[in-house]
């Protein structure tokens, strides 16, 4: 896991800049998700791990966002593999997306650990990236969604 959180040689995400690199990952049914997907719509990417307390605890929290923000797009990615996933996002009720096996965003946690929270303009451009979680950074971040997903 310690290579996940702390790859170096990787573009790390940067608010104002848009997604670095290319990417090509796997959701739990299969899809295959690309930056190009992303485009034309806010998106909000939550990155954790099983074995983080904090993320598993705001999964409820999170969940309620997806009917608030019909329109915005809600994508979850975790490095784990994707029976280990589901049984946890479904017991939780986690109802966003969910990318599985990633690559891509888990290794662009950094040293402050999980978990991410991203949230990407319609142009593909970071409008906020954070790590951890309390009321305050989730109050962030639905302002932060409302004012992108307005425009």
């Amino acid at each position: 896991m310690n290579k996940l959180i702390n790859s170096t040689g990787v573009a790390m995400f940067e608010v104002g800049k848009a997604l670095p690199d290319e990417f090509s990952e796997t959701d739990l049914n299969g899809k295959t998700w690309t930056k190009d997907d992303l485009k034309g719509r806010v998106t909000v990417v939550n990155v954790w791990y099983s074995g983080c307390g904090p993320c598993r605890k705001e999964m409820p929290a999170l969940s309620t966002w997806k009917n608030k923000y019909p329109d915005v797009l809600f994508i979850s990615a975790n490095f784990e593999e994707a029976d280990k996933v589901k049984r946890i996002t479904e017991m939780a009720g986690f109802n966003w997306t969910h990318i599985v096996d990633d690559t891509y965003f888990t290794k662009r946690v950094g040293k402050q650990g999980y978990p991410l929270t991203i949230v990407v303009d319609k142009d593909g451009i970071v409008r906020y990236c954070k790590n951890g979680t309390n009321d305050n950074i989730r109050s962030e971040i639905l302002q932060v969604v409302e004012k992108w997903n307005k425009l």
